[in-house]
């Protein structure tokens, strides 16, 4: 009988927690302490890098470090001698949120604005509202594509990480990309597939969103093809250089939802293998809603590891121990709580890690 794997136990770290080597120390001693066995640290945060990209600038949080300091190569070092799984976790389409534009001329929003999404009335948002976080860039951009390609491979190679993992990779909804580039690439795929439907060359915005209206089945095909096309390329481009590489996604956890609004066809990425495992984003406070969101995600991954991702920034540390207790009964591999930051008061609070540590997380688990 084959042995079962240990239970991940995990949490997402968002960028700020490692701006500094004694951040990064602290993280690291705080995860062994109360029996975790992976971080997941976000080192491609807006569109910059949390380690040495060739391709994109430093984090502007960076500034003041150490010269040689490179917070992917520590945490992979000090996560590695503590016996941990570090999961290089990279934001994909999102690329700036906030009020002021990026200070640095090489970032994307400068260097390329046309590779900007836009929403129906062909405008963007640069700060969080709604459901919009920020600036998108294009999905359909072959530009794009072919950035994303070279930031995510560089990063899987460059540094002895043992999983990649996308975030906000997906449209941010259904009102998203409607830019004047992506009408001219969705023409383009009209006279290929459905010539009967393509526009003329000159075609207006209103000619094209009034097609569009008219298809939404064909659009919203072409839409989700966009995204899909880049982690099939993404996860092929890993594993040919790194067979052992895990690769995974934090997704929407209605796999209808995810499908039809963000263009996010997570169950086709597990079935035709572009996945390993599978990150959904079961956030809600209420416990009866995760565990229905949870076992959808693990009927529908074809087999694959589903790590439940719970949302412990709004829920108390009580709250959160019974949603592991229930979720561990539908079959997951593991849990991953979010996040470091929001539960730790940057390492200060602990009272949180202590409960779990008390009640769900008793045991230490083997680690890597």
């Amino acid at each position: 009988m084959p042995q079962q794997s240990p239970e991940t136990r995990a949490l997402w770290v968002v960028r700020f927690e490692i701006s500094s080597p004694e951040a990064i120390h602290r993280l690291i001693e705080l995860t062994t302490r109360y029996h975790f066995n992976t971080i997941i640290p976000q080192v491609r945060g807006r569109g910059d890098a949390w380690y040495r990209s060739s391709y994109e600038p430093m984090a502007e949080s960076l500034e003041g470090q150490p010269a040689d300091f490179d917070p992917l190569k520590m945490l992979v070092r000090e996560g590695h001698q503590a016996g941990l799984r570090v999961i290089a976790w990279l934001n994909t389409y999102l690329t700036w949120t906030g009020e002021a534009l990026p200070k640095s001329k090489q970032h994307l929003v400068h260097l390329h604005p046309d590779w900007i999404a836009r929403n129906r009335d062909n405008g963007y948002q640069t700060e969080v509202s709604g459901h919009v976080e920020g600036i998108y860039v294009q999905q359909s951009s072959p530009e794009v594509q072919d950035h994303l390609f070279r930031v995510y491979t560089e990063a899987a190679v460059k540094y002895d990480v043992d999983g990649i993992h996308f975030d906000y990779v997906r449209y941010p909804g259904e009102d998203y990309d409607f830019s004047d580039a992506a009408f001219r690439r969705f023409n383009e795929y009209l006279f290929e597939d459905h010539s009967d439907l393509a526009l003329q060359a000159d075609f207006t915005r209103q000619e094209m969103l009034d097609l569009i209206d008219r298809n939404p089945p064909i659009w919203g095909e072409w839409r989700r093809d966009q995204v899909t096309k880049l982690v099939k390329r993404i996860a092929s481009g890993v594993k040919s250089k790194k067979p052992e590489m895990e690769v995974s996604a934090s997704v929407f956890p209605d796999p209808e939802d995810a499908y039809r609004v963000r263009g996010q066809d997570w169950r086709r990425w597990l079935k035709e293998g572009y996945l390993d495992a599978l990150w959904p984003m079961a956030y809600s406070q209420n416990t009866e809603m995760v565990e229905k969101q949870i076992k959808m995600a693990v009927a529908a991954s074809s087999g694959h590891p589903v790590y439940a991702g719970l949302g412990a920034w709004q829920t108390s540390a009580e709250d959160c121990a019974e949603k592991i207790q229930r979720v561990r009964q539908l079959g997951v591999a593991g849990i991953s709580l979010f996040s470091y930051d929001r539960i730790t008061d940057s390492g200060k609070s602990i009272h949180y890690l202590e409960h779990l540590k008390a009640t769900v997380f008793t045991d230490p688990v083997p680690r890597i």
